[in-house]
């Protein structure tokens, strides 16, 4: 099934200088008539002036087109119509090498369809065993760039053993800055062998920025990977994906910066996350649905590299995430504001705060019957013993199992001796398996005004081992509802 939508391009025409070929010559390229069609578009470009132009080559008409000869574009303001077509291409369909480039189709009608199997052919950063679609910025930087309304197929039956990607721009020498890829349908570029992988967009390395990826609907493949800063992924669709669906990842020593991903929607994933941060900074991932994912809702992480590459100054707000094979949320950061969020039949963990996190705040959350096999949590606090976790507030967050055969365990699990200055304030807990909330010995914790099971504290400050029963004072949910005590400690200010 094919699916673009169409929407009017809006999202960075406040920041794209308006590019010269909307004033100046237009060549048909159906006129041009040595080689094949990629050949032919060429020399339709070529034949622009030097300020550029517009190259149409929709006067090709509709029926199927071979290309065999990959369109380069190294001209500067340059806009491609292409036809209302399936283009089966062998090797790169496009490979843009300059500023100020627009590739548009006619949306459903124009299809780049990769022809069957490929040899490696984009210049990828960390293999040589890719194959693109569309390959960007392998010879130099390439400034303002748009594609949009038109679907790209990867054929994967046929692809072979290789990383596949419909977009690409991985290069380690050659940053993407300001681009706009909207009105996308991509799919099935997806990884071939147990060694392949790559996605249907991926722009790389750190000097990428200023990007906008939005109503491009993915399927059968991980949908849009980025590296590098002020880019934001919104509003789009991914079915069945292969890998994280929707991601922004830094690596040693650098960070990905503001990065927004918003209002997308993401159904089913073989592998891995519905949405990923990997060491974030100044980010938000808000407004999005997951269904059904292999791994979590949503991963904010570091890559494994230690101190000073964590995920930081992140916000995780109004996210509902149903049935993920492992947790709803993971966070491995600082700085970490988790906010209106809902989980629903998690596997494992609804929210997992895990080690070496630190002044994380989890507020007014939801999390209903983890069901999974084995232990279950509502809200988990998980560190060992090298690895601390600290600063945690958990606050008016509702953690319970309504299932008629309870299976989530507690609503609120703090674990490791590590794991100090934990706080739990307000919260709801019902319908737990074993009780409301426990934390393990030796951790440092305070739990104040809690409701379980419609009874409330008005104060616990035991340490070590609080339970429910441990607590001092306990009144019927109907004579005082879930709020801190007077004199309770006060969660820090947003």
């Amino acid at each position: 099934m094919r699916r673009i939508l169409l929407w009017l391009p809006v999202a960075l025409s406040s920041v794209m200088a308006t590019p010269l070929w909307a004033q100046q010559s237009v060549r048909l390229c159906q006129q041009f008539s040595q080689g094949d069609f990629g050949q032919r578009v060429n020399d339709c470009i070529a034949s622009l002036p030097a300020t550029g132009g517009i190259a149409n080559a929709t006067g090709f008409g509709s029926a199927d087109i071979r290309q065999n000869t990959t369109i380069a574009i190294t001209k500067d303001n340059v806009q491609l119509r292409l036809p209302p077509a399936r283009i089966i291409h062998s090797g790169v369909a496009i490979a843009v090498n300059a500023n100020q480039v627009d590739i548009g189709g006619a949306g459903n009608a124009t299809v780049l369809k990769m022809a069957g199997r490929q040899a490696a052919n984009c210049n990828a950063r960390l293999d040589n065993y890719s194959v693109c679609s569309i390959t960007v910025a392998t010879t130099r930087a390439v400034d303002n760039l748009k594609i949009h309304d038109l679907e790209i197929d990867g054929n994967a039956a046929e692809q072979g053993t290789v990383n596949g990607f419909a977009i690409q721009s991985n290069t380690p020498n050659f940053p993407l800055r300001t681009f706009e890829f909207y009105n996308l349908y991509l799919h099935d570029h997806k990884r071939g062998g147990v060694s392949a992988g790559g996605n249907e967009i991926q722009t790389g390395v750190s000097g990428t920025g200023k990007g906008c990826i939005h109503h491009v609907t993915c399927r059968n493949h991980s949908c849009a990977i980025v590296f590098g800063d002020d880019i934001e992924i919104t509003d789009n669709q991914a079915f069945s994906s292969d890998d994280d669906a929707f991601g922004a990842v830094g690596g040693p020593g650098w960070m990905v910066n503001r990065i927004t991903v918003a209002d997308n929607q993401v159904d089913g994933t073989t592998e891995a996350s519905c949405y990923r941060l990997v060491n974030g900074r100044n980010s938000t991932i808000t407004g999005n649905r997951c269904k059904n994912p292999n791994f979590d809702g949503v991963t904010v992480d570091d890559n494994g590299t230690g101190p000073g590459n964590y995920t930081t100054d992140t916000t995780i707000a109004e996210n509902k995430i149903v049935a993920p094979g492992r947790n709803g949320i993971t966070i491995q950061g600082q700085r970490i504001t988790v906010t209106d969020n809902t989980v629903i039949n998690c596997s494992i963990d609804g929210i997992a705060v895990n080690d070496n996190s630190a002044y994380v705040r989890v507020e007014r959350n939801t999390v209903n019957a983890c069901n999974g096999q084995g232990e279950k949590y509502g809200l988990k606090v998980g560190s060992s013993p090298r690895n601390r976790v600290t600063d945690v507030w958990f606050v008016n967050n509702r953690s319970g199992d309504d299932q008629a055969r309870p299976t989530q365990v507690y609503g609120l699990y703090v674990g490791g001796a590590n794991s100090t200055r934990i706080y739990a304030i307000g919260n709801n807990f019902q319908g737990n398996v074993a009780g409301g909330y426990i934390f393990a010995a030796g951790t440092q914790q305070l739990a104040d005004g809690n409701c379980v099971n419609q009874l409330c504290q008005q104060d616990d400050r035991v340490r070590d081992r609080p339970t429910f029963k441990s607590s001092r004072s306990f009144y019927p949910a109907a004579q005082m509802p879930a709020r801190p005590s007077l004199g309770a400690v006060k969660p820090p200010a947003k």
